[in-house]
């Protein structure tokens, strides 16, 4: 009898652990199958990051790009208003230049008629003298010509964009006569 309870205990006992076996095995299974998935929905989130991550660089770079393409154009395009400003100051230089050295040879050749004995060389002379010498002494009249020539590229330059910077250091317009 006892050996019979024992051996139906033992049953029990067995029977009881292969369920409990075979429940955990099931659990186990559940386990690493959500695992599985989870593992696999991480991969799926990793790639998706890393597509995302490529194609914000790709659009970074094309914003970058066209940024870069801008500011080249917006450099150029003040340069070029600048040389359009130095340009028309050079120009309004050597045309006050000219007058300057016409009326300056004329008034040598008034004063030289009047005073000469023969009027007509002396006149023609005295032009020639006048407009030589005012060539070789610019700088009686150079400061003035050059506020002149820099009042009109400064007007040139704002009319076409206010906000350029001018140059530090004013050109030299005789050298662009």
């Amino acid at each position: 009898v006892v050996r019979d309870e024992s051996k139906n205990h033992l049953t029990e006992v067995q029977t009881e652990h292969e369920r409990e076996l075979k429940r955990l095995r099931l659990e186990s299974d559940s386990q690493r199958k959500a695992h599985d998935e989870e593992v696999q929905r991480s991969k799926l989130a990793l790639v998706q990051q890393e597509q995302d991550a490529l194609a914000l660089t790709k659009k970074n770079d094309a914003l970058q790009d066209a940024l870069t393409k801008r500011a080249a154009a917006e450099d150029a395009r003040k340069a070029q208003i600048i040389q359009d400003g130095i340009a028309a100051g050079a120009y309004l230089y050597k045309c006050l230049r000219w007058i300057a050295a016409l009326l300056f040879g004329a008034l040598s050749g008034g004063v030289a008629l009047m005073s000469s004995a023969q009027p007509a060389l002396a006149a023609g002379l005295s032009v020639v003298l006048g407009i030589s010498g005012f060539w070789f002494v610019p700088d009686i009249l150079n400061g003035p010509l050059e506020r002149l020539a820099t009042k009109r590229m400064k007007s040139v330059i704002f009319d076409k964009d206010p906000a350029i910077t001018l140059p530090a250091k004013t050109p030299d317009f005789r050298q662009r006569i």
